[in-house]
């Protein structure tokens, strides 16, 4: 399983900012840091607690794991 997590914190990045949040707002829900969701969406850090707000916030995960691995064996 091959899991690109530099194009996965820009993915979330995107929903995070088409829902016009900013990271300051998703590390206060969270009771993170900002630098630790900055570190997440620059591929950083792969936190799994920060990954699911962004599937609960409507980041289909399943979609974009698929479409990344379509041409992989």
């Amino acid at each position: 399983m091959y899991i690109d997590v530099i194009d996965l914190g820009k993915a979330c990045r995107h929903v995070r900012k088409r829902l016009h949040i900013t990271q300051m707002d998703v590390a206060k829900e969270l009771s993170y840091s900002i630098s630790s969701i900055s570190a997440f969406e620059r591929g950083e850090n792969n936190n799994a607690i920060i990954l699911a707000w962004y599937v609960l916030h409507g980041f289909d995960l399943k979609r974009w794991y698929n479409g990344q691995n379509k041409d992989r064996v």
